[in-house]
Parts: C-alpha cells; sequence; structure tokens
C-alpha cells in the first residue's frame, strides 16, 4: 500500500546569492556552503526534541507495485504515463497502478539504468548491458527484433539519449569516442568531434560527453577570466548552460558550470565533491544530487540562490517535474517519491523520541494554540522567510492548566474535538474529552460525566449526564450532550430527552458540534455523517452518498462563514452549507501533504487552514491548493476470450464464438493520488451512462453487432477527460446471418406449402370423396325422385286410355295407346340419366303433350319453339320441364271449354351460356288459382311440383357452382285481368354440359 513519507527539511534562503564569482573564489566558497549546511544540521538535530518542520511526500514502493527499489531514471511520456527505470525492471505509472516489464517482456536487461522519451512518443531505455530499447503502442522494440538497433554494437555503457530538432536521436556513451546517431529511424552514424544541437531530452551532466564546434569553444576562451584554456578542456552543452572539466573529468570536483545571462556576463560555479550529478528540473531550476545521503537541493537559476533540499536522509539519483507540474524523487532502495504542494507545510512535536498527535487547535487574541497528546500546550511563532504568507511555524511550549485559564482566556477557548491535554484536579482520575465556555462557565464533557463548572471558584455546579460522555455544547438554553450511544438534549430546569428516539440518526456515536450564522446545530456522528438540526428537526443529513463525503466517520467539523470543515478518518472536506446546497467542494488527504488521512480537529483562520492529526499539525493556504488538474482517460489493453488484443487498433472484428472482452484503462491525474471516477457505456448495448471506480470492464457474452465503448475519467478536482471512443464487432452466428435467415425462411416456406399442398390435397380428396358420395346419393335420389314421377305419369296416361275404353273408342285408344307406348319407352331409355339432349328432351316432351291434348279431347293445342343450334350437344336434367308442363294442362288450359294454349320455348343467352326455357298458358292465371284455393282452404300441393323442387335443390347441390338452376312462376300478362301463367326455367349449361 502507498505510504506517505514525512522529511525533515531545512532551508537556503539565508545563504548568499551565488552570482559573478572567479572559480578562485568560487573554491573558497564552496568550504562556506559546507559550513551553512553543517549549521543547519547542528541546529536542526538541536531542535528535534521538541518538534520539526517537515515537507510532505507520497512514497511509492515494492508494496505498491513499483518494480524496484532502486529506481535510477524518471520520464514522462505525451500519453501522461510515467516511467521508471529500476534495478529489477521498468514501470510504466499512472498514478494509480503500476505496470511492470521486464527480460520476458523485451528488455536486454531487467536492471534498466536509464530511460528518455522522444517527439514521436517512443519510451526508450539503457540498461547496464551496453544494450538499448524502446517502447512503442504496446510493445518493446530491441537489438533483436528491431532491423535498424541491430546494427548498433555497443563496447561502452549508453549514458545519455537526447533528440535534435530534426528527429535525430543521439546515444551517448560512457566513452568519449563512441557515440551514434539514429538518423530518419533508417540509419546509424558514429559522431565524433561534431556538434549534435540538442532540443529535446537533456543528458544528465555527469554522463558521455558532447562534443561542441569551434565556435563555441572560440567563445568561451573570449572569456579567460571565468576559464582558462586547457588542452585537455572538454564541455557539455545542455539548455544554455555549459560544463567545464579539467583532466580527464572523471572526477565531479573537476568540473564546473558556466551560465550565459542574455548577452550580458553570465556566472559560473565548480561543482563540490558531494554531489553526485546535476539536472535540469525545469528552466530556472536545477536539481543537485549528492553520492550518499543528503538528498537533493534546488538551485534557481534566475535567483542564483539555493531554495529548498528534500529527502536528506536518503541518496536521491534524479529529480524529475512532470506535466501537472509534481516533483518526483528516484532514490536509492527506497523507491519513489512524489513531493506534495508545498504549500501544505507539517510541524511534528515529539515527547522525547515520540512523535505526538495533535488534538486541539485554537485561536486566541495572542496567536494560535495547539493541544497535544500527554497534556502539552504549543504556541504556534510564525517564522518570516522569504516565502512570504506561506510560511513556517515555530511551537513554543506553553503551560496549560487551570492557571492557563485564569488569565482571561477561557472566553476564546471554545473547542469541540478533544481537549484532554487540560489538567484538573479532580478527585477522580478522569479523561477529558471537550471544553464549551459560556460567560464565567465551564462544560466539561468525560469519561465520567458531563458536568458545568464555576471558573471563578473551580467548583462543579451541576452534572447534566451521568455516565461517558463524547462532547457537549449549549444551544437556545439547551444543553446537547453526546455519548456513544446517541444524543441527549437537557433545558435549563433538568428536563432530559434522548433524541434517538425521535430520530434513528441520532442513535449514532456523536463526536462534535458547530453552530452556524443561521442557528443550525451541527452535529458529528461516527457512521451517519453530519446531521443539521434547528427547532426540533433534521433539516440536513451530510453523509457519503448524500453530500460526496470522504466518510461518514466524522470525528471533527467547524464552521468557517457558509464553511463547514468536516474531518474524518479518511480526510477532511470543505462543505458548502449554503441553505439548499450541502455538499463537498473540495477534499484533501494525506496525498495532497496532510499529516494523516485520520482528522482530529481543524481549524479555520481566514485563509489558512489549521489540522490536527495523529502525526502532529498541517496548516496550508487553501487558496493556493490547486483547484484543477489534467485527467486523462488511456486503453492499456484489450482481452478476447483471454487473448490480449492491440489497443492500439481504432476497430476489430471479432468471431461470434470472441464474446467474453474485458478492457483495462488508466486515468491519469497525479495530483488527484488515485482518486479517479470512470463513466462509461456501450453503445450499441446500454446509452446509459453509468460510473465506477475500478479501471477494468468485462462483458462475458455480449450478443453479436456494433459497438462503440466509450469512456470518460474524472479525477478528484471533478475536471472530465475527453470522452475515448472504442468501436468493435462482433460478427453474427451462422443462425444469424442473412443468407442463413433467408434459407431458412425459404425451406420453411417450402416446407409450409408442400405441408399446405398436402393438407390441401387431403381436404381435396376428402371433398371430392364426400362430393362422389353426395353425387351417388342424387343420383339415387334423382333416380329415386323419378321412379316416383313414372308411376304418376303412367298412372295419369292409364286413366286416359280407361277414359277410351269405356267410351268404346277403340280408334282412338289404339292410337293412344301407340303414343303411350312411344312415351314410356322414351321414359325408360332415359331413366338412367341425369340430364339428357335438348333435342330429346323436346321430343319427349312433344309426346307428352299430344298424350295431354288426346286425353282432353283436343281442348288445347301446344306450340314448341326452340331455335338453338346444336340441340344434341346441350344437356338439360332429365323430367324437370314435364311436371310444369303437366301443370299447366292441369290447371291451365284443361279448365277451358275449348281454344286452350300452351306454349313451350326454349331460348340460349350465349353471354351467360344459360338455357332459358318458359312454359305459358292461357288459362285462369296463377294469381287467380292461389286466390281460389286461399278461399276454398285447399292447400294441396302437386305431388309432381314437390317432387319437381326436390329434385332442383339435389341438382344444385350435386353442381355447385356460382350459378343455379332457378324457376320462376308469374301470370303471363301484367293486366291480372287477362288470364294465363308463365312459368320461366333457366339451365346453367357450365354445370350441365357433357354431364
Amino acid at each position: 500500500m502507498r505510504q506517505r513519507i514525512i522529511i525533515c527539511s531545512t532551508h537556503y534562503n539565508n545563504l548568499p546569492s551565488i552570482q559573478q564569482v572567479s572559480f578562485n573564489g568560487l573554491l573558497s566558497y564552496l568550504p562556506k556552503l559546507i559550513h551553512y549546511q553543517l549549521v543547519f544540521l547542528s541546529i536542526l538535530l538541536a531542535t528535534l526534541t521538541s518538534f520539526s518542520q517537515q515537507y510532505s511526500y507520497a512514497h511509492y514502493s515494492t508494496k505498491d507495485g513499483l518494480a524496484g527499489s532502486t529506481v535510477h531514471g524518471i520520464a514522462q511520456d505525451k500519453d501522461g504515463f510515467l516511467w521508471f527505470a529500476t534495478e529489477t525492471g521498468l514501470s510504466r505509472f499512472d498514478g494509480t497502478h503500476f505496470q511492470n516489464y521486464t527480460r520476458a517482456d523485451g528488455l536486454p536487461s531487467n536492471e534498466i539504468f536509464g530511460v528518455f522519451v522522444d517527439s514521436k512518443n517512443r519510451t526508450w531505455f539503457t540498461s547496464f548491458q551496453n544494450a538499448i530499447c524502446y517502447y512503442w503502442k504496446g510493445k518493446i522494440y530491441n537489438q533483436q527484433n528491431d532491423p535498424v538497433l541491430k546494427k548498433l554494437n555497443f563496447t561502452a555503457i549508453v549514458s545519455s539519449l537526447a533528440e535534435n530538432s530534426q528527429g535525430e536521436i543521439l546515444i551517448g556513451c560512457n566513452s568519449i569516442n563512441e557515440h551514434y546517431v539514429l538518423k530518419n529511424d533508417t540509419d546509424i552514424v558514429k559522431l565524433s568531434g561534431t556538434h549534435f544541437d540538442i532540443t529535446h531530452g537533456i543528458p544528465t551532466f555527469y554522463a558521455g560527453v558532447v562534443l561542441l564546434p569551434k565556435t563555441v569553444r572560440a567563445l568561451v576562451k573570449e572569456n579567460d577570466s571565468y576559464y582558462p584554456p586547457h588542452n585537455k578542456t572538454k564541455y557539455i552543452l545542455a539548455r544554455g548552460a555549459y560544463l567545464f572539466r579539467r583532466g580527464n573529468g572523471t572526477n565531479p570536483s573537476d568540473s564546473a558550470f558556466y551560465f550565459p545571462a542574455n548577452n550580458q556576463p553570465g556566472y559560473s560555479f565548480w561543482l563540490s565533491a558531494e554531489i553526485r550529478h546535476i539536472e535540469y528540473l525545469d528552466d530556472s531550476t536545477l536539481a543537485m544530487m549528492r553520492y550518499n545521503s543528503g538528498g537533493v537541493t534546488l538551485f534557481n537559476l534566475h535567483k542564483r540562490q539555493f531554495i529548498a533540499t528534500y529527502l536528506p536522509e536518503y541518496t536521491v539519483h534524479t529529480a524529475f517535474k512532470d506535466i501537472e507540474g509534481c516533483i518526483w524523487f528516484s532514490t536509492k532502495e527506497a523507491g519513489v517519491f512524489r513531493l506534495n504542494n508545498p504549500t501544505f507545510k507539517n510541524s511534528v512535536f515529539y515527547n522525547k523520541k515520540s512523535p505526538l498527535g495533535v488534538l486541539s487547535i485554537q485561536k486566541m487574541n495572542d496567536g494560535i494554540y495547539v493541544g497535544t497528546e500527554h497534556s502539552q500546550y504549543w504556541k504556534l511563532k510564525p517564522i518570516q522567510t522569504d516565502e512570504g504568507l506561506n510560511c513556517w511555524y515555530d511551537p513554543v511550549k506553553v503551560n496549560a492548566d487551570m492557571g492557563f485559564l485564569n488569565k482571561e482566556r477561557y472566553k476564546q477557548l471554545i473547542n469541540y474535538s478533544s481537549s484532554n491535554f487540560f489538567r484538573f484536579a479532580f478527585k477522580n482520575q478522569q479523561s477529558i474529552k471537550t471544553l464549551f465556555t459560556f460567560n464565567d462557565t465551564l462544560l466539561i464533557s468525560s469519561s465520567l460525566d458531563a458536568s458545568l463548572f464555576h471558573l471563578p471558584s473551580r467548583r462543579k455546579i451541576r452534572q447534566l449526564h451521568n455516565g461517558r460522555t463524547t462532547t457537549a455544547y449549549k444551544h437556545d438554553n439547551t444543553y446537547y450532550i453526546g455519548t456513544l450511544n446517541g444524543l441527549y438534549a437537557i433545558t435549563e430546569n433538568g428536563k432530559k430527552v434522548f433524541l434517538g428516539d425521535e430520530n434513528p440518526l441520532f442513535k449514532s456515536r456523536i463526536s462534535s458540534f458547530a453552530e452556524d450564522n443561521n442557528g443550525i446545530l451541527w452535529v458529528a456522528t461516527y457512521d451517519a455523517g453530519v446531521i443539521g438540526y434547528r427547532n426540533g428537526k433534521i433539516i440536513a443529513n451530510i453523509t457519503q452518498r448524500n453530500g460526496n463525503l470522504s466518510s461518514d466517520i466524522c470525528r471533527c467539523i467547524f464552521i468557517s462563514g457558509n464553511i463547514l470543515w468536516v474531518g474524518t478518518e479518511k480526510g477532511l472536506n470543505k462543505v458548502d452549507i449554503t441553505s439548499g446546497r450541502y455538499t463537498t467542494t473540495e477534499k484533501f488527504t494525506a496525498n495532497d501533504g496532510l499529516g494523516s488521512d485520520i482528522i482530529n480537529t481543524v481549524y479555520a483562520d481566514g485563509n489558512m487552514i489549521y489540522v490536527g492529526t495523529p502525526n502532529g499539525l498541517t496548516y496550508f493556504e487553501q487558496d493556493k491548493v490547486p483547484k484543477h488538474s489534467i485527467c486523462y482517460i488511456r486503453l492499456n489493453g484489450i482481452s478476447v476470450s483471454g487473448i490480449k488484443q492491440d489497443p492500439n487498433k481504432n476497430h476489430i472484428v471479432l468471431e461470434n464464438k470472441d464474446n467474453n472482452i474485458r478492457f483495462e484503462f488508466s486515468g491519469i491525474s497525479f495530483l488527484s493520488s488515485g482518486d479517479i471516477t470512470y463513466r462509461y457505456r456501450l453503445l450499441g448495448l446500454n446509452n446509459e451512462w453509468r460510473t465506477i471506480k475500478e479501471n477494468t470492464l468485462n462483458y462475458p457474452l455480449l450478443p453479436s453487432g456494433r459497438y462503440t465503448l466509450q469512456l470518460q475519467a474524472i479525477n478528484k478536482f471533478n475536471d472530465p477527460s475527453d470522452v475515448l471512443n472504442y468501436s468493435f464487432e462482433i460478427k453474427k452466428s451462422l443462425q444469424e446471418k442473412p443468407w442463413f435467415i433467408a434459407s431458412l425462411y425459404i425451406i420453411a416456406s417450402i416446407i409450409i406449402w408442400i405441408a399446405l399442398q398436402w393438407r390441401i390435397r387431403q381436404i381435396r380428396e376428402k371433398e371430392k370423396a364426400k362430393r362422389t358420395i353426395n353425387q351417388k346419393i342424387a343420383r339415387l335420389e334423382q333416380m329415386a325422385l323419378r321412379a316416383q314421377m313414372n308411376p304418376h305419369f303412367i298412372f295419369n296416361c292409364l286413366n286416359s286410355i280407361q277414359h277410351y275404353i269405356i267410351k268404346q273408342d277403340v280408334k282412338g285408344a289404339n292410337f293412344y295407346l301407340t303414343q303411350f307406348a312411344d312415351l314410356v319407352r322414351k321414359t325408360l331409355e332415359n331413366s338412367a340419366k341425369i340430364n339428357v339432349p335438348l333435342s330429346e328432351e323436346i321430343s319427349y316432351l312433344s309426346h307428352y303433350l299430344e298424350l295431354e291434348r288426346l286425353q282432353l279431347a283436343n281442348r288445347f293445342e301446344y306450340v314448341i319453339d326452340a331455335e338453338i343450334e346444336n340441340k344434341d350437344q346441350i344437356m338439360i336434367p332429365n323430367m324437370v320441364i314435364q311436371p310444369y308442363i303437366e301443370n299447366a294442362v292441369k290447371h291451365g288450359v284443361s279448365q277451358l271449354k275449348e281454344g286452350g294454349l300452351i306454349k313451350l320455348t326454349f331460348s340460349y343467352d350465349s353471354n351467360q351460356n344459360v338455357l332459358e326455357c318458359i312454359v305459358e298458358d292461357n288459362g285462369a292465371g296463377i294469381t287467380y288459382m292461389r286466390e281460389k284455393q286461399r278461399q276454398e282452404k285447399n292447400t294441396h300441393l302437386s305431388k309432381g311440383m314437390s317432387i319437381t323442387s326436390s329434385r332442383i335443390e339435389i341438382l344444385n347441390q350435386l353442381y355447385p357452382g356460382d350459378e343455379f338452376i332457378s324457376v320462376q312462376v308469374s301470370d303471363a300478362h301484367e293486366n291480372v285481368s287477362e288470364c294465363g301463367t308463365r312459368i320461366t326455367l333457366r339451365f346453367p349449361l357450365n354445370n350441365l354440359v357433357n354431364s
């Protein structure tokens, strides 16, 4: 787990500025520098028994995932990642997680010495194996797998890397005769005695030597007072500064710097033997690393003075400033340190050698007072420095007993956090928790009770609560007593109410009180956040979920205007308590510079914030704390079914079975110290944004389709990154492909068609069989009906023959019998037929009419009109017309004494293919006959007509179609007074031809 380390530091602000001094003067200056350091060191050692002033650092080691404890170099690529070269591998850091690389990933050696990022965002690495390699787009290219790097064959250790404006890479070795230039990424040229114009990347000044052109050498020689010429002089150029070496240049003390100053006489100085090497931290600052412990000292080129020393107890290999302005230090055997914001100052108080936690902070008339463990009390004395308001404090120990309170200071003593540094002469030993003063009364909460004390007489006035209390406060003439089990309210008259019965929130452990200008009593709890209480009602509950607190375990609170400072066990929160807001606007943790994330007490004095932690006192100016920072989002890796994919591809297409996808990404914001939130959505699956804290996403069973993953990082300052878009596609399965689906539809359609055809054929066969049976039944019925008609007709004919015999008309009887025989013969011939040709039907009907005329003694005449071609091909039902002719004879012309007429007319409608037959007589008429039957109440229906109607119904069933055989009976004339009946029969020939 990442650690936070506080290291004792000293200042060099009082050292004389180093300006234009001769080299002889520089030689004499070195002992003074050492003298000042020894003086400060002795002062520091003398004060360690009481306090120490410190910077704070974020510390990263192998426990956090760093590859090795000894770190040689640091660089930052254009994606924002930090790279650390260690003795046991290479580490890439996003501010939260480390990703390590070793020889198994392509490094020539696990012991990496240098790291450098060029303008193409390639990260180069050097090792102690006389080898070089670089990382680019997820892969390490070395002298085995890169054809250009194969051309290199080093005999010395590669010690420096740099780049010029043309993008050429300088590879410098620790041998003066072995320097190479990589040109156009294709050619390797050995550099010897030529100038290389460095524009990117600064070799450390103790690395290989880069030779300068003669013009520069002559320029330096014009200032003989600064450096006498020497045949063995060597020069190194970096950002306009020259490093001179005399002799063989192997000893750092043989080196000196010359810094030009805008065409004015510059300044120079010799290096101390303690200096390991020097690097540019930025354009105005040099970082000087020492050989052994002693840390790193910064030198400001503009002010020409030393400004600070960091990590004096460690051996620092290199210093680096990242794009956010954070300063990083690599060390020997201690990992990496990041300097927290320098505005955060820390003071640690000691009791002998044990550090003391800060429990209380108050501001009184004469300054800021700090209470620590072991009942010790301190007053902060400002130390004015060149840093102005961002100053250090010198704590002075004071006596904080009852006598201290008697000096009118109790009027300013209002403390709502632990205050057990006060000593009171109680009979029973008890631990003081909080003190609250009003008028001349002191309200004390302790481990035994909560009581009121009269300060002038130092006597207990009244016990408010018996039992362990955590804090106490008076608000609107009501005493509020906090306990481990909840909150009690006690009125002036002694009425005691447990507020936990009114609201469960007040059943939590109570830790602190504060009152704002609106009369709201703010109550800090140990598991329910902070509660706002006024007029017997809860008006706000600020929690981790509802208010964005670091934690719901709130240890202390402090009101400053509309700001509520909340100290938790996970850092300090700045909460806006303007009505209706009640939300956290800023958070501060140990990663920002606090002594600890556990906050015991907090005090705000205008812009200056004082925080007490178990590790001492932290104070900072809040307007100098960064409010914004960079925020990048980077896609680190993609795994498909456990197999890694190239995240640099803009679009990938996956097989349908490869639908188990894992994304790894990083939100980069080093000032956020890992406090990164991620928003994401997968377009094509869900359009809603979701939020997570983890840096991985898993989609184990994605359906086929096109997707776009959208990712966004949000740092602790609520600064969002750009939205990262990554598109991919999962192919459709065989069952989902259009041709397969179309094939299925076609096959299904064919199967359904075949099934339907089979079913239709079955139905048709059943219908055909049913129709065949029905036809057989109909034929049988027709035959039965005809069998009924034949006897009826024969009976009528025999009656006629009998009539002739009775009258002894032998000739008439003989003629009638001949006609009858011929008619019977035709009837017998057609008895098995349902349909007969029209010609035969006309012949049959003419014989029948002749017999009927003879029977009625020629009282009527008949006419048959059939001007139709192809009579032999037109088929009509057998014996359907005959009953209607019989009816015309019996009920029509038989009623006449003479002059009867029956007219039979056949016509053919070629458009409708219908044969029409009209039977017309000149009898009494159908209307007259029906009226007569009604008056005589004669409901007898002719047997022949009944049989004929049934036959027509059966024939219509036998030959179903759109047209049916129809019969229409009407008067022959529209004028009812005229006699006659007309019967019209229509035969659709479509059903009858060839039947």
